[in-house]
């Protein structure tokens, strides 16, 4: 991974074995400078090895938790990210991938625009499965619940908005790049503090809806 990254790759602990599970503990990926811009505290893979000696490629569970991503982005468009970091777009296949069990938490991305603006998803969870066949755009995708906070904050906290306590799901199931997309019955509590005024804050809830694409 070393090749990949302009700076350093640290990782606390890695442990897989044949029949059991992959782990990867504290991956931090930083900068020259030391500022890791990545870092992950836990990844835990547990393949269905019957399937994968058959030539399925089917995971039982993958486990994700403690994702941080600090993203600094430039005037010309370009990012921190995209200035040490070098790894190639995964490539389309025609085999089926399928995670039959989910879980995403604590999740942490904090975005610097140019002009100062901050914005920041806090505690992002997921869980779910899905299937999938990225060559052929078949997606068959099940993910309930999906929760959040969101804020952006404008510079010298003029005007800080935001969601809290966001809840909601996605239903997607499509082939070819055609099919439908349905997001589940959603909740969030709605915030706005400006200068000078009053902070205000209300509670939405938004029924299901349905999209054909």
């Amino acid at each position: 991974m070393g090749e990949k990254v302009d700076g350093s790759v640290e990782i606390a602990d890695l442990d897989y074995s044949l029949g059991g599970q992959i782990h990867l503990g504290g991956l931090k990926l930083k900068d020259e400078s030391g500022d890791a811009g990545v870092a992950l505290d836990d990844l835990t893979i547990a393949p269905s090895w019957n399937d994968l000696l058959h030539g399925r490629v089917v995971l039982s569970s993958v486990a994700i938790s403690g994702l941080r991503l600090h993203v600094v982005k430039y005037a010309d468009g370009t990012t921190n990210l995209d200035h040490y970091l070098h790894f190639e777009k995964p490539k389309e296949t025609d085999k089926l991938v399928t995670v039959q069990k989910l879980d995403v938490s604590k999740v942490g991305v904090v975005i610097e625009q140019p002009d100062g603006t901050r914005i920041s998803v806090d505690d992002f969870a997921l869980k779910g499965n899905l299937s999938l066949v990225s060559k052929q755009k078949k997606f068959d995708v099940e993910i309930d619940p999906i929760t959040l906070t969101l804020g952006v904050e404008k510079p010298d906290g003029a005007l800080k908005l935001g969601v809290r306590d966001l809840q909601t799901g996605v239903s997607v199931h499509m082939d070819g790049g055609k099919g439908t997309v349905a997001l589940h019955p959603t909740t969030a509590s709605v915030f706005v503090a400006k200068a000078g005024m009053p902070d205000k804050q209300f509670d939405i809830s938004l029924g299901g809806s349905t999209f054909t694409v």
